[in-house]
């Protein structure tokens, strides 16, 4: 049986993949089948990553409300790794991200599960748990584990993984606050500054701001693709690795002003939605894919070359066509920023972008070709290919929309949470 390898990467831009960023990535593509025009279904990490790991839209699955974010959750539903357990998979998941943790289901189906939060029943009390959660918060220089520890901890953790193995890691090194100048107790301190300004005044921040922003992330991505070059070679070095698939993407994208805001808010353009996605198969011959494919593909492809049956109902389709030179059986793919209290979505095909807001009814039209900073809504001028988008969109979403109000954290999970989120900047 073919092992697996998935690593997803929070806040990592389709445009950051060329060589003067990211050169250890760009040399693992070169050996990889790449779709260039790859979409996640949401333009942040609780909307994007339960679509992602159960290979269904946001609205099928179960909302979520906390503090005022909105979002998804996996809940109940089969997910990558709860499928790969039932095969018979040896499953691993590493990572620091708040919203991917036990706390919202994402340790099912996981024989080892690191989510950096003591939340796994180390038989402390809650009041130990937040104590030490603050203290790890205030003796690290990130709000997250970096991407060199987080190398270290999967990597153990395939010291001891016997195969056919499903191994997981999300890596937050591009996820702001984005320390350009060094996590110096200083820089530090103004990188959260910034981000705090970016995130709740976005209008406020001056154009030196902003190439100040835009630079710290460069200085996280190409951190982040140092520690990805080291990993992969560690990697390519094990005997099993002639008969791995490794999947890289991310769950969404940043905006550095484009569309008048910073971070990934509830958006749809491209800066947050288009992503990177790279897969590399034993066997498969190097190839650049240009269809429109979406990262709800993602379950089905990893089912499809491990041989299991999906467990339930997928709204994603396998990309292994795209590897025997097939074309794709879908050419849009479609993307969701809200679900409640209002629906916001989009259908994004290769030349063509539609987004409806549905309380309000407005739409936007843009044309990819002459606009691809969607900067123009064409909407009133091309009534016909609006019309047609709408009724795509309209009957893609519709079949796909999951009934009931939002679910609730226990006053402890939230609490501990909640912590992880301020550091973040999401509260």
């Amino acid at each position: 049986m073919t092992n697996v390898i998935l690593l997803t990467v929070d806040s990592l831009r389709a445009d950051c993949l060329e060589p003067g960023l990211m050169p250890n990535l760009v040399q693992f593509a070169r050996q990889a089948v790449v779709f260039t025009r790859a979409y996640a279904q949401g333009p942040y990490t609780n909307m994007s990553m339960p679509s992602l790991f159960t290979g269904r839209y946001p609205s099928r699955l179960e909302p979520l409300e906390m503090h005022g974010l909105h979002g998804v959750k996996v809940g109940d539903a089969p997910t990558l790794a709860t499928a790969l357990a039932a095969a018979g998979y040896y499953t691993l998941g590493f990572h620091s991200n708040p919203f991917l943790s036990r706390v919202f289901g994402f340790d099912r189906g996981f024989q080892v599960f690191y989510d950096d939060l003591f939340l796994d029943g180390r038989g402390l009390p809650p009041r130990a748990k937040l104590l030490l959660n603050r203290i790890r918060r205030l003796s690290r220089s990130t709000p997250y584990l970096p991407a060199a520890a987080l190398n270290r901890k999967l990597l153990q953790g395939l010291g001891q993984a016997r195969e056919p193995f499903f191994l997981w890691a999300h890596f937050m090194d591009p996820h702001g606050p984005y320390a350009g100048n060094g996590w110096s107790l200083l820089g530090k301190l103004r990188a959260e500054r910034l981000w705090r300004k970016a995130t709740r005044r976005a209008g406020e921040i001056t154009p030196a701001e902003r190439e100040e922003l835009w630079k710290g992330y460069r200085v996280r991505v190409q951190y982040l693709d140092e520690q990805l070059g080291a990993l992969l070679a560690e990697l390519a070095q094990r005997p099993w690795w002639g008969r791995t698939l490794l999947v890289l993407t991310a769950d969404h994208g940043d905006e550095f002003g484009e569309h008048g805001g910073y971070t990934h808010g509830h958006k749809l353009y491209d800066e947050l939605i288009h992503v990177p996605l790279l897969l590399g198969a034993p066997g498969a011959a190097p190839r650049t894919v240009e269809d429109v494919v979406e990262l709800v593909g993602v379950v089905p492809t990893v089912l499809d070359f491990a041989g299991v049956r999906a467990a339930g109902s997928l709204d994603g389709e396998s990309l292994r066509p795209a590897f025997e030179h097939r074309a794709a059986g879908r050419s849009d793919s479609l993307s969701e920023a809200d679900l409640m209290p209002h629906y916001l979505g989009c259908l994004r095909e290769r030349d063509w972008k539609f987004i409806c807001e549905e309380r309000t009814g407005r739409e936007e039209l843009y044309d990819l070709r002459a606009d691809p900073g969607e900067r123009v809504n064409v909407a009133a001028a091309h009534t016909d290919k609006a019309a047609e988008l709408r009724r795509r969109w309209y009957e893609r979403r519709q079949g796909s929309v999951a009934a009931g109000r939002a679910g609730k954290l226990s006053p402890e999970e939230e609490e501990l949470v909640e912590a992880r989120l301020r550091d973040l900047g999401y509260l």
